[in-house]
């Protein structure tokens, strides 16, 4: 009796380990990996898609394939740049709706987001949002 015991706990103490070994790993490669591109510390696993201009509005999806919660102010604080002469140019960001306080939960995607940005001279350009210790970035060229 107290051998059986002594086995059911040793099989749930292994199983317990193996899970947590499981759930690190797990964990470590759905963090993604934060390298600098573009002279912008990012997340390989967290960023923008669809993006494009549109009647006056830049359009956005916010992707999160991490396991953790990623959080982000707004364009106010963030920036459009335009790509001039070999480099990127900051624009003035003036007015426009801001994504203040917005968080996206693991694994998921925003719905379709944009601000409002009346004229875009045809060029290529780059958005950004900041989140925790990085930024997502998202390209789009303006015909």
């Amino acid at each position: 009796m107290k051998n059986r015991k002594l086995m059911i706990v040793l099989i749930v103490a292994l199983t317990l380990a193996v899970l947590a070994a499981c759930l690190g790993t797990f964990v470590h490669i759905t963090k993604g990996e934060v390298e600098e591109k573009d002279g912008i510390k990012q997340n390989s696993r967290i960023y923008l898609d669809n993006v494009r201009y549109e009647d006056g509005k830049i359009y956005y999806t916010v992707v999160n394939k991490t396991c953790r919660q990623v959080t982000w102010g707004g364009f106010k604080l963030d920036g459009i740049h335009k790509y001039e002469n070999g480099k990127w140019t900051p624009l003035t960001i003036d007015g426009g709706d801001a994504d203040i306080g917005r968080i996206l939960k693991p694994f998921q995607q925003s719905g379709e987001l944009y601000y409002d940005r009346p004229y875009l001279a045809p060029g290529d350009y780059r958005i950004i949002l900041t989140s925790n210790d990085f930024a997502m970035v998202g390209y789009l060229t303006v015909t």
